[in-house]
C-alpha cells in the first residue's frame, strides 16, 4: 500500500531499507513481455507480443529451440521499445528493473547529490529548496531533485 521509493544502491547497511526487500525487483523477460502485452494500447503492437510470447513458451525441451525462441522474444520486445536495458543475450537472471527509464524525486537535507543518484539516472535537477527554521535559526536546508530516466548502476 505504500508508493514505490528509491534508495540509493549501497552494499553498505545504512538504513532499515536494507531489511525490507528490493524495491526494485527485477522481473523476467517473460513478466516484462506480459507488462507489455497488457499495457500496449497499439493492437498491433499487443499481437505481435503475444505471438512472440506463445513462441517462446511453446519453444520446446529443446534448449537451442528455447534459447532462440527467447532471443526473438527480446528482438521483439526491443522492437516495440527500443529503451529497455536488454540486449538479445541477455541472461534471464539479470532480468529488467521495474523502475528503468522512470523518474523519481530524491528530497535531501545536504548539501550535493551523492554520487549514485548521479550516476543511477540520465540527468538530475533541483526543484525546490527551503530553509527549516526553530525559534527563528536556521536548522537545515531541504532540497528536492528531480531524477529523469533510472538506469541502474552495478554493485
Amino acid at each position: 500500500g505504500h508508493p514505490p521509493v528509491y534508495v540509493p544502491e549501497t552494499q553498505a547497511i545504512e538504513n532499515q531499507y536494507a531489511f525490507w526487500p528490493r524495491y526494485d525487483a527485477l522481473e523476467t523477460v517473460a513478466e516484462v513481455a506480459q507488462a507489455m502485452v497488457t499495457e500496449a494500447k497499439d493492437p498491433g503492437q499487443r499481437e505481435t507480443l503475444s505471438k512472440a510470447m506463445v513462441a517462446a513458451e511453446a519453444s520446446g525441451g529443446d534448449e537451442a529451440a528455447r534459447s532462440e525462441a527467447r532471443r526473438a522474444l527480446i528482438r521483439t520486445l526491443l522492437a516495440v521499445d527500443p529503451t529497455l536495458p536488454l540486449d538479445e543475450f541477455a541472461s534471464e537472471e539479470a532480468g529488467v528493473s521495474r523502475f528503468y527509464g522512470r523518474d523519481a524525486l530524491y528530497v535531501t537535507d545536504r548539501g550535493e547529490l551523492p554520487k549514485s543518484i548521479i550516476g543511477a539516472f540520465e540527468k538530475t535537477e533541483i526543484v525546490a529548496a527551503w530553509e527549516e527554521t526553530r525559534r527563528g535559526l536556521p536548522l537545515r536546508m531541504i532540497r528536492v531533485y528531480a531524477c529523469h530516466r533510472y538506469r541502474s548502476l552495478p554493485l
